[in-house]
């Protein structure tokens, strides 16, 4: 029998991805029709990523499935790792799902495209009036 660790993890796992997956379904259902059909079409680069760790999930599970029963037999260590792969792809799925249906307000992690100093934002806000002359946008 395995540690009760890391069976009580396990468990813990499943029972948290099941409970984000019932979530989704539950505000996905209560959305708006037209909310989600927009939705839907804005983030289609998650819903890419979503099917895309469903897909390699499935088939690192199909693939540890269908060896064995063609006489192929996986070492424990292959077999341990396609569960993490199954359940890391699940996982990952479950939660680019649940943001397409709950966006971030805020993203956790920010790109900032290059830092200009405040004379160079200026200057970008700085216009030329029909005269020719520049006057300061931001006055």
């Amino acid at each position: 029998m395995a540690d009760p660790l890391v069976t009580l993890g396990f468990i813990g796992f499943f029972a948290a991805l099941s409970g984000l997956l019932g979530l989704t379904f539950v505000a996905f259902t209560r959305m708006d029709r037209d909310v989600r059909r927009a939705r839907m079409f804005i983030m289609e680069k998650r819903i890419q990523r979503f099917l895309g760790a469903f897909t390699i999930g499935f088939i690192a599970l199909t693939v540890a499935i269908i060896l064995p029963s063609v006489g192929v037999t996986l070492p424990t260590v292959a077999g341990s790792v396609v569960l993490v792969v199954w359940l890391g792809a699940m996982g990952y799925g479950t939660y680019e799902l649940f943001l397409i249906v709950r966006p971030p307000r805020v993203t956790l992690f920010r790109i900032r495209r290059g830092s200009k100093s405040r004379s160079a934002q200026r200057a970008k806000m700085a216009r030329i009036d029909p005269s020719g002359r520049e006057i300061d946008a931001a006055k």
